[in-house]
């Protein structure tokens, strides 16, 4: 997660003057996410629909909240200009599926291996 990305998805609410964020140290991740933002409304009114817009909570038994990256990263593509109807979020979480996915998380950055494909499709 780089902080653009974060600040892309934030900065679009439309009651956002400026936003700031910064990875600040975690004992279990190494870095959490932390971000600073400065807005028009009071913000009781705006931090429900900028938790919505980052944040998911996990269902099972450590009900954790952590940062969104299927949802920012979706919310990032839209803002410059990718149709909605062209994203598809496979919604696998590569950490949780060790076996079938290398995870950098999951190995804590021990590893040091990182790969990505992107391809387009002509129309059919």
């Amino acid at each position: 997660v780089y902080a653009v990305e974060v600040e892309a998805v934030l900065a679009a609410h439309p009651a956002v003057r400026d936003v700031a964020v910064v990875g600040t140290p975690d004992r279990t991740w190494g870095e959490r996410v932390t971000a600073v933002v400065v807005t028009d409304a009071p913000p009781e009114e705006v931090q429900p629909a900028l938790d919505e817009a980052v944040l998911r909570r996990d269902d099972g038994p450590s009900s954790r909240t952590h940062f969104d990256l299927w949802t920012a990263n979706r919310s990032v593509l839209i803002s410059t200009g990718v149709p909605a109807h062209n994203i598809e979020v496979a919604g696998i979480c590569t950490c949780c599926n060790r076996d079938r996915f290398y995870s950098h998380r999951g190995d804590l950055g021990a590893s040091g291996r990182f790969a990505a494909i992107i391809g387009l499709r002509g129309e059919t």
